[in-house]
């Protein structure tokens, strides 16, 4: 209640200055209104329907607002954020071609393999589950872009490679990736780039996490 008190006792010195009529009842509407105002918090205060250390607590919080705390990341969390900001961009970059990033990293591992691969090994690549391997090949067999046929080694077998549509696609594809890449890393200097992909090379390697992800 003490601010209240201290613009009402402000307006009363306010108001013995004012000579004017119009300015003196205008000045008189205001004080009358924090008078109301006052009253009616007094009661809400009183009768436990806004307790009164919530009112100084948002009084103050108006007065003087909390400054905004900062929390320090680990690199693990500055990856993060990376990360998903730069993938999420490469997915809505591939909308148009109406391919997500699972598929595209699939294709790609079939582009760049020297023979036809088998869905297991595809799993394996993409830390997929077989299930959801099969789901995408069987997607990417009705696009026109996989082709999938009986081992000659072993007919319980289906070996899978690209297309011709599918080897035409990856390589736009991976130019998209390079604009993606090249929107969010375009601060770096090419040396920096190179440290970064080193750095990163070094630590995939020393927990053994060579798969490429697919989510």
């Amino acid at each position: 209640m003490v601010l209240f008190s201290v613009l009402i006792l402000g307006s009363w010195m306010l108001l013995i200055s004012i000579r004017e009529p119009e300015e003196r009842a205008l000045l008189l509407s205001v004080e009358t209104v924090l008078l109301v105002l006052e009253a009616t918090i007094e009661v809400f205060i009183r009768r436990s329907l806004f307790p009164r250390h919530l009112f100084h607590q948002k009084l103050i919080m108006t007065v003087m607002p909390r400054k905004r705390q900062t929390v320090e990341k680990f690199i693990g969390g500055w990856m993060r954020v990376v990360s998903d900001a730069a993938s999420q961009s490469f997915a809505r970059r591939l909308r148009d071609s109406d391919v997500t990033v699972a598929e595209f990293v699939l294709l790609r591992i079939l582009l760049h393999s020297d023979e036809a691969l088998f869905p297991g090994e595809l799993s394996r690549s993409t830390g997929l589950s077989k299930g959801a391997v099969s789901k995408l090949l069987d997607r990417a067999v009705r696009d026109g872009v996989v082709q999938r046929t009986e081992s000659r080694q072993d007919r319980r077998y289906q070996e899978v490679r690209l297309t011709r549509k599918g080897r035409n696609l990856v390589p736009r594809l991976e130019k998209l990736a390079q604009e993606n890449d090249d929107e969010y890393f375009s601060c770096l200097t090419k040396s920096e780039r190179d440290s970064l992909v080193r750095i990163l090379e070094k630590v995939s390697e020393s927990c053994e996490v060579r798969d490429m992800p697919a989510d």
